[in-house]
This record gives C-alpha cells, structure tokens and sequence, in this order.
C-alpha cells in the first residue's frame, strides 16, 4: 500500500467514537415483568459451521514475563468470609447470570453470535475516525503470517487474528460460561482510505479454543514470534457496553487496536442488541448483566494478567462496560492483586454510580487501587447516563459533573472532560476510539504518568 492510502493524522483534536446508542429510557419498570414470559429462543441443534482456520506459528521459547511488585500498594489481607458464604454468594451469581442469559435471548437473537459478521463502510462518525500515525504499521505487522489481499481496484485486505473471552454462545458450546475464542478480523481498505468509516471489517464465525492456546496467543502478541514481530508495549482488555452484539464487540476492538497500535482482547460480556423499541426492557437486564457475568469472567481474566504480568496488560471499558470493569477491579482488589496493578484502566463514558468511586477499603478506592493509571473520560453532554438515572437511581460518573469530577480525583483518579457533541445526536454516547487510542498510546506505549492534579485534562483539551 501506498504511504498515501494511510495519511498521518493528529488523532487528539477531536474524539470519537461509533456506539450507536439511542436510548430513551421510560421509568415503568413493571414492563420488563410483564415482558419475562416471552418466547425464549429455541434452543440451536447441531450446527455445521465453518471452522476458522488458523496458520500455526513456529514455535518459539516461552516468554519470561514477571510482574513487577508494587510495595506502596500492599494491602494487609482482608478478613476471609467464610467458604460456605462464598459458595452461597457464588451460587446464586451464578443463577443470576443464567436468568440474564435466558431474558437477553427473549429479546434479541444476535446472528453474529454464532454466524459471520459485516461491517460495511458508513459515514456515521466519519470525522472522528481518521487513521493514526499507528494504523498501517498495526495491520502490516500481520503481514508475515497472512498475506494481504490486493484487489484490481487497489484496496488492501489485511487479516487480523482476534482473542477474546465470552460468555455468549459459541460453535459446539452454547452454554452461559466464560469461554476463550478466537476469530480472524477481515479488514478491507480502500486504496485513497483515511478513515476506519472508510472501511470494510468482517468475520467468519468464532472458533473456541482451549486455554493453552489462548495463553500461547497472548504471549504471541506481546513478545512476537518467527512470523509476528514482538509489540513495544502491553495489551489491552477491552468490555464493550450495553446492547452490543458479537459482531459488534469483536469489531470495536479491532477498531481500538487499529487507532491505538495496541493488540486488544476482546473481553465479551453477553449483552442485548436488538430494536430501539425494546431499550427500555433492555437496559435493566444488561444494567444488571454487566456485574452478574464478571464473575464467570475472573479465572481467565487472572490467568491472563498472571502469565503476562499485570503491568503488561490496561483494562479499557465502555458504558456499562465500567460497571464489568469496575466489579473485577474490585475482585483484583480482594485478591490483593494491588501488589501488582495493570499499567492502567480507562472508563470511557461510564455508565456507573459515581459514589462507587467514594468506597473506602483500607483507605483506598478498590476501583482506582488496581491500576497504576486510573482515567474517568466523561461528557457533560452525555445525555444518555443522565436519563439512565430515571430508572436506575444514582449520579452517573461519566456526566463529568463538577461531584463526579471530585468523586473520582479524591479516589486517586483523573477525570478527563470531552466536550466533544456529535453532529447526529445520540445523546453524546458513544466509543471515542481517538481520544482512548491517544489514552492508551500515551500511559501504555510510552509509560507517562498520570499528573494526578489535572493537568492531563487541560494537556488534552488544548491540543
């Protein structure tokens, strides 16, 4: 390709995003009552899917990655409950997570679940999604392992191998637990493209794969193998928000990685896309989703910071995406896992309670105590967390309001305002891949600190 078809572009001008979400919520939340005895979807029978076919990397020599230790952050180890409480409170998450599976099925049937996946090119956001100067040196990396595709009208198509967690249903397994996977990514880029709206992304079904091999993919990603050059840098996690379907999730990773040059894993909680008609019944149950399915999460998403070293990895989060990022941070926290913090975590529009950021544990925010590098990016224009609050009661810490600003800095925190508002509407929710890519470029790539005055925000808003 041509140094044409990827203009550089200052990325930090304007933020971004794509998250088509168009909520108006009503406060009647007897409807959802009266709405639990829809049909359930009919179970899916055998299914002869296509299986993705993966080209086997040479094998190479097992990374050795420690996590560094963090004495400033060590916690004296909490009073154990005890393990028959533990088991109470498992059990019945665990009979929570599967109602919220069984409602989110009443309402939606997600093709990209078990199916393919298009996203064809749009001028939705088109001026918020411009290439960084990260893009073409991202999808050019997969360039040893899978040749790309060069079309007689000069576009490109790049393959772009995807891991992530989920909870949705896979190919063979159709069941409500957290499962690794994988999936090959299809980007086509037209030959004069600037833009990811430009764009063509598309997949084949996901392919459930073991641990051993998500792992091995990880350390693939982070230290490079005989056909992957390594990455300068650690990985992302990245939760999606509410509504989001499969195809969809899988598709704002890539588009993260694309801006950000960060491999992201794509960290699937089940979720209920579906018409705008049925928002109203479908907020309490991803609302809620989004806390319910973390724990089915945690194992993996352990065994993925303890084999890399958590400060190799950074949580991203979207929407309610923070209430799921939020709860396993607090798991991290029980755990002592503080002795050893992710690199950072970036709650973009969040789409949660602003007095979770005012929780003490030993003197620490278990949210903010976690990461070396906590970042609240809000939007006071973000009218779709304030009409959240009419029915789920509670301040929104994404409404970047002068208590959520103070909530979130004396918890150890940075508050990041976007004044961005988009030209369409949608009450100003969406993903800002080019302010978060610019986030994670600046405290992932290149390790600055977070100033923890305020200054970044300012830093952001002039450039």
């Amino acid at each position: 390709m041509s140094e044409k078809s990827f203009v550089s572009h200052d990325v930090s001008k304007t933020p971004d995003g794509a998250d088509h979400l168009q909520s108006e919520l009503t406060r009647n939340s007897d409807l959802l009552i009266l709405e639990q005895n829809k049909r359930l979807v009919s179970e899916h029978g055998n299914m002869a899917l296509p299986e993705l076919i993966l080209r086997q990397p040479t094998a190479y020599p097992e990374p050795s990655l420690q996590p560094t230790a963090h004495p400033e952050l060590s916690l004296n180890k909490p009073a154990a409950s005890s393990d028959a409480s533990t088991k109470e409170l498992r059990a019945l998450s665990s009979v929570l997570s599967t109602l919220q599976v069984h409602l989110s099925r009443a309402f939606t049937e997600d093709q990209s679940e078990l199916g393919s996946y298009v996203d064809r090119p749009h001028d939705y956001l088109r001026e918020q999604c411009t290439f960084s100067e990260n893009t073409a040196r991202f999808l050019q990396r997969y360039s040893l392992r899978l040749a790309p595709h060069l079309s007689g009208d000069g576009s490109q198509t790049f393959y772009v191998p995807l891991h992530g967690i989920t909870s949705r249903m896979l190919p063979g397994d159709y069941g409500s637990s957290a499962k690794y996977f994988r999936t090959m990514m299809e980007v086509t880029v037209p030959k004069s493209a600037d833009n990811l709206d430009e764009c063509t992304f598309k997949r084949s079904a996901r392919v459930e794969e073991s641990k051993e091999q998500y792992l091995k993919a990880l350390a693939e990603e982070l230290k490079g193998a005989a056909d992957l050059p390594a990455h300068q840098g650690p990985l992302c996690f990245f939760a999606h928000g509410a509504f989001t379907g499969a195809g969809t999730s899988d598709n704002d990773a890539v588009r993260l990685a694309m801006l950000s040059g960060v491999p992201t894993v794509n960290v699937d909680w089940r979720a209920t896309p579906g018409p705008w008609n049925t928002l109203p019944f479908r907020y309490p149950i991803d609302y809620n989703g989004a806390v319910s399915q973390e724990n089915e999460f945690e194992p993996a998403l352990d065994a993925s910071f303890d084999y890399i070293g958590a400060q190799h990895g950074a949580m991203v989060s979207f929407s309610r995406g923070t209430g799921f990022d939020a709860t396993y941070m607090k798991h991290r926290f029980e755990d002592r896992a503080t002795d050893a913090p992710v690199c950072a975590n970036i709650l973009a529009h969040a789409d949660l309670q602003t007095k979770e950021f005012k929780l003490r544990e030993q003197n620490l925010n278990p949210i903010v105590a976690g990461s070396s590098n906590t970042i609240v990016l809000g939007n006071e224009h973000d009218g779709a967390l304030r009409i959240g609050r009419l029915r789920i009661l509670g301040a929104r810490a994404g409404d970047a309001s002068p208590s959520d600003i103070a909530a979130v800095t004396a918890a150890g925190g940075t508050y990041v305002i976007d004044q961005y508002q988009h030209r369409g509407g949608n009450f100003n929710h969406y993903i800002d891949y080019k302010v978060i890519a610019k986030m994670i470029r600046t405290l992932v790539l290149h390790q600055t600190p977070v100033d923890q005055t305020g200054n970044i925000q300012a830093k952001w808003q002039q450039q």
